[in-house]
């Protein structure tokens, strides 16, 4: 779609997280299901993805979904944070399934899921 080798976004990739601005988060389930989906990525801090939206002129606070957008990456880098930090936080993953959660948050003995969002939803 870019017009970029796959190689050259992985490497890409790679860079952003040795810097520290991105950070991804696999799928939860088995490693089989791990290893098929997609990571998602997100930044560290929310003010850089705000900034490139606002480059890019999709940056709107009357927008519930680039509000929503903007918050979900907060949520994932306070959670990403949390989990450096605390030694009982096992792991941080997104839902596959189409209607799951945002995020499902894994410690010694139980999951946690996580929905974000702005406004009402069902």
């Amino acid at each position: 779609m870019l017009g970029v080798s796959p190689n050259t976004i992985n490497n890409i990739l790679n860079v952003l997280e040795k810097t520290q601005l991105l950070f991804p988060i696999t799928a939860y389930g088995t490693g089989s299901k791990i290893i098929k989906k997609p990571w998602k990525y997100f930044f560290l801090a929310p003010s850089i993805k705000a900034s490139i939206n606002f480059e890019i002129g999709r940056y709107n606070l009357n927008s519930k979904k680039c509000l929503s957008t903007l918050a979900e990456t907060l949520v994932a880098s306070s959670l990403y944070k949390l989990k450096l930090l605390c030694h009982n936080f096992i792991g941080l993953f997104y839902d596959p399934k189409k209607s799951g959660v945002d995020f499902l948050v894994r410690n010694i003995d139980k999951i946690i899921p996580i929905e974000v969002g702005v406004g009402k939803k069902n």
